[in-house]
C-alpha cells in the first residue's frame, strides 16, 4: 500500500468520525430542545362500545408555538375575496351542511327547517329537490354523496338523483321516539365524512358513530366523552379519520379501531350541571393528510395537528374580542378557511391567519348565533375555474370566494 493511498484512507477514516461526531452532538441538541418544550401528555385505556377492540392513545397537547412542517408546501395565500350573498332554499346549521369535491360540484342540504338541497355548479344553484329533513352531507365524488337526516334516515346521491330514503339506526333507539311524525333529535347527527362510496363515517349528538360500507351500516360504536356530540368528522382514508367532540376531545380512527377521547382543547369543561358548560366547545375538524389537521372551538383559537402533537394557534377573533370560528376547511398544509360568527372569516396561509374580514353584513346586523356562518367547503385549483370556498350561514345564504 502506498503512503499516498494510506493518507486517503487516513483522510476518509478521519471525515467519518467527524461526521458520527456532528450527528452525535445534532442528536443531543435536538434532545435537549425537546425537553424545555413544554407539554402536557394524557395516556388512556378504554375498550370501545359495541366494538372488540382495545385501543390505548398517548396524546400530546403542546403549548408552544407550531412546528416548521406547518410552514411548508402549498401556495401561500393572504385572505380570500368573497362575493356574495346568493340566496338559497338551505338553512346552513351545521358545520356540514356543504361538501364541495371540484370547482363545479358542491352539494348542499339544509341543517334545519326544511328538507332542501341543492347543487352548485360554479356559477349558480340549481333548483332545490327533496332529500331529508334537518340533515348533514358528504361527497366523495360528484357522483356520490351521503346525506343524514336526525330522524335517523339515510340516502345517497349519484349525480342525478337522490336514492328513496332508508332508516339504519337500530330500531332499539327508536322506541318511545315518533321520529318520523315529530323528527325528534335524537341521536342528533353532527358530522359526516365520506371518502368513497364505500366508506363513510357519520357522529351523532350521543357520542357514537356510524360506518357505511357501501351498503350497509354498523352497529353504534361510542367513541366520544359522556354526553358530548360528535361535532366534528373528517376522514382522508379509511385508516385514518379525526372526529372531534363537544367535550373538547380528538379520537383518532387507525383503520381497525379508534383511540381514546384525547383532551386536546382543555379551555372547555362542565360546571356542576351539564347544562352549564364553561369555556368553549370544539366545533369543526378538517384533514388534508395524517400529518395535518386543524379544528376549531367556539374561541378565537384553533387546535393544529401534526401527526403526533396538537399545536394552539390563536387566530383573530370574528367579530367580538373573544368571538369563534363554527367552521373550517382545508386544502393543503398552507391553505384553510375558517368562518364564524357575526359574518367573519379568516384564512390560513401556513405560517398565519389573515384580518378577518367581514363578508356577511346580514349576519353582522342580526348579531345573533341562528345567523351566523356556519359552514365551509374549499377544493384546490387543480381544475378551471379554478380554487372554490363556499360557506352559508344560518339566513339561507351562500358566498363564494374564488382564486
Amino acid at each position: 500500500m502506498t503512503h499516498h493511498l494510506r493518507f486517503k484512507i487516513a483522510v476518509v477514516v478521519l471525515v467519518l468520525v467527524l461526521a458520527g461526531l456532528g450527528v452525535y452532538v445534532g442528536i443531543g441538541k435536538t434532545i435537549q430542545t425537546n425537553k424545555q418544550t413544554k407539554s402536557t401528555t394524557h395516556t388512556t385505556s378504554t375498550t370501545a362500545k359495541h366494538f372488540p377492540t382495545t385501543s390505548t392513545s398517548t396524546t400530546t397537547v403542546s403549548t408552544s408555538s407550531p412546528p416548521t412542517i406547518l410552514q411548508t408546501g402549498g401556495k401561500s395565500k393572504s385572505a380570500l375575496l368573497w362575493s356574495g350573498p346568493q340566496q338559497t332554499q338551505i338553512d346552513f346549521s351545521y358545520s356540514d351542511n356543504i361538501s364541495c369535491v371540484s370547482a363545479t360540484f358542491c352539494m348542499a342540504v339544509s341543517g334545519q327547517g326544511n328538507e332542501y338541497g341543492q347543487t352548485f355548479n360554479g356559477t349558480s344553484w340549481s333548483a332545490p329537490r327533496s332529500v331529508l329533513w334537518n340533515s348533514i352531507v358528504s361527497c366523495a365524488s360528484a357522483t356520490f354523496c351521503v346525506a343524514v337526516g336526525e330522524d335517523g334516515y339515510f340516502t345517497t346521491f349519484n349525480g342525478t338523483s337522490w336514492s328513496a330514503p332508508q332508516l339504519f339506526v337500530p330500531t332499539s333507539l327508536l322506541k318511545g321516539y315518533a321520529w318520523a311524525e315529530d323528527h325528534l333529535s335524537y341521536p342528533a347527527f353532527d358530522s359526516i365524512s365520506c371518502v368513497s362510496t364505500s366508506f363513510c363515517v357519520v357522529g351523532d349528538g350521543g357520542g357514537d358513530v356510524y360506518t357505511f360500507n357501501g351498503t350497509s351500516w354498523s352497529a353504534p360504536l361510542e367513541i366520544g366523552s359522556p354526553y358530548s356530540p360528535l361535532m366534528g368528522m373528517s376522514c382522508v382514508s379509511t385508516s385514518f379519520c379525526v372526529a372531534v367532540d363537544g367535550g373538547g376531545n380528538a379520537i383518532i380512527f387507525n383503520g381497525t379501531s379508534w383511540s381514546a377521547p384525547q383532551l386536546i382543547d382543555p379551555t372547555y369543561s362542565y360546571a356542576a350541571s351539564l347544562d352549564q358548560p364553561t369555556g368553549y366547545s370544539l366545533t369543526s375538524v378538517s384533514c388534508t393528510s395524517t400529518t395535518f389537521c386543524i379544528a376549531t372551538d367556539g374561541s378565537n383559537t384553533v387546535r393544529i395537528f401534526n401527526g403526533t402533537a396538537w399545536f394552539t394557534s390563536v387566530v383573530p377573533p370574528a367579530g367580538p374580542p373573544t368571538a369563534g370560528y363554527n367552521s373550517v376547511s382545508c386544502i393543503s398544509r398552507s391553505f384553510c378557511e375558517a368562518v364564524g360568527v357575526e359574518g367573519y372569516a379568516t384564512t390560513f396561509n401556513g405560517t398565519s391567519w389573515s384580518a378577518p374580514q367581514l363578508i356577511d353584513p346580514v349576519s353582522h346586523k342580526k348579531d345573533a348565533s341562528p345567523f351566523s356562518f356556519t359552514s365551509v367547503s374549499c377544493v384546490p385549483a387543480t381544475e378551471s375555474p379554478g380554487e372554490l370556498c363556499v360557506a352559508g350561514d344560518g339566513g339561507w345564504n351562500a358566498f363564494i370566494a374564488r382564486s
